[in-house]
């Protein structure tokens, strides 16, 4: 095991423009377009990936479908339409398109008449857990979307809170499993300071890095009295947190007397400074179980809008210009981490696999 011992600065870099478009590579993946009660049957949706703009819509059979937001005729956005017999409408010249991205048909165009051969580029599209899901890369798809932790498994409840934060994507998934601004940014809600030696060991993973947590004095924070009210067993059970590459965070917590609570953040880059993410929280809490939700979303709520503020800040703060500071120390390095394998994963390369690492930090 290799170990990593603390030190002034490890690195400078990595994080500078955040790199929406690091390459084309890291759009070879299935991002999360929206949730699947926000589209309905009658209107468009539009979402945006990459800086591109896609209307999303449902077929006569509920099926979802993504195609390029702009009519080939005189380039109106599709998404400001409607949808009618199962085919999505311009709003200007009412040229309708199906699911493939092809012209089904042109009202002003004669019966006899030819309809254009070109099509609109159309996304893959999956629909499951809740969610749908499109693949905006030129290489065809491959497997099937990730599976959120706990949601539809026996037992479980979830639930789902969806945010804008106004950095790029790597920025936030740095955020979203960085252990030490937990006691700075969300101080007693999840850690307070105490001064605690805590050991981290980092896995090279086939789907991107795993980082497990040893000597974890959140055990007293308010989310473990929630989940685990009875003091004597509250520092018993396991803390495991993941990142896929290139883009979703789980945060897993095994509690005493078989309580689980898994965080799952499904990221998706609207452009160079700017995410949205889909954050789903499963829990399994026994008989307290039912009475958790109206606390626990709200409270998950709260932790959210502290980073969607403190982000805001970094957000400005780097598109003000001047010199930027990406300075970093061996306890950033999970961070550091998830930029290199997203960086491989740009080029095609295969993920490293492996390697365990050995991080001890301050908490």
């Amino acid at each position: 095991m290799e170990q990593i011992h603390a030190s002034a600065e490890i690195g400078v870099g990595g994080f500078a423009g955040d790199d929406a478009q690091a390459g084309r590579g890291l759009e070879n993946a299935w991002y999360p377009a929206l949730p699947s009660k926000s589209l309905g049957s009658k209107r468009p949706v539009r979402v945006v990936l990459f800086g591109q703009a896609y209307a999303v819509y449902r077929s006569a059979d509920g099926v979802p479908h993504a195609v390029v937001d702009r009519c080939l005729h005189r380039n109106a956005a599709l998404s400001d339409g409607k949808v009618l017999d199962g085919l999505l409408r311009c709003p200007y010249h009412h040229w309708s398109y199906d699911g493939q991205g092809r012209v089904a048909k042109i009202p002003s165009l004669p019966a006899d008449a030819s309809l254009p051969k070109r099509c609109l580029r159309a996304l893959a599209c999956r629909e499951r857990q809740g969610m749908i899901w499109v693949w905006p890369g030129a290489a065809p798809p491959r497997g099937e979307p990730h599976d959120i932790a706990g949601v539809g498994v026996p037992g479980y409840r979830s639930f789902h809170i969806r945010k804008r934060f106004d950095v790029g994507i790597e920025l936030l998934l740095e955020n979203l499993l960085d252990v030490t601004h937990t006691t700075s940014v969300h101080a007693g809600w999840f850690r307070t300071f105490a001064g605690q030696v805590m050991r981290i060991r980092l896995t090279s993973e086939p789907y991107g890095l795993s980082a497990e947590y040893f000597d974890d004095p959140a055990k007293d924070s308010a989310l473990a009295v929630l989940l685990s009210p009875r003091k004597s067993t509250r520092g018993e059970g396991r803390h495991v947190d993941r990142f896929y590459a290139p883009n979703i965070t789980e945060v897993d917590y095994q509690l005493a007397g078989g309580a689980h609570y898994a965080i799952t953040s499904l990221c998706t880059p609207i452009g160079e400074h700017e995410t949205i993410a889909d954050v789903v929280v499963a829990y399994r809490a026994g008989a307290v179980g039912a009475l958790l939700k109206p606390i626990l979303k709200p409270f998950t709520n709260l932790i959210l809008e502290q980073d969607v503020a403190v982000l805001r800040d970094v957000g400005r703060a780097m598109r003000a210009g001047g010199e930027e500071m990406p300075n970093s120390t061996s306890v950033d390095l999970f961070g550091l981490q998830m930029v290199r394998a997203r960086r491989a994963m740009a080029k095609g390369q295969t993920l490293e696999s492996g390697t365990v690492r050995e991080i001890r930090l301050v908490i």
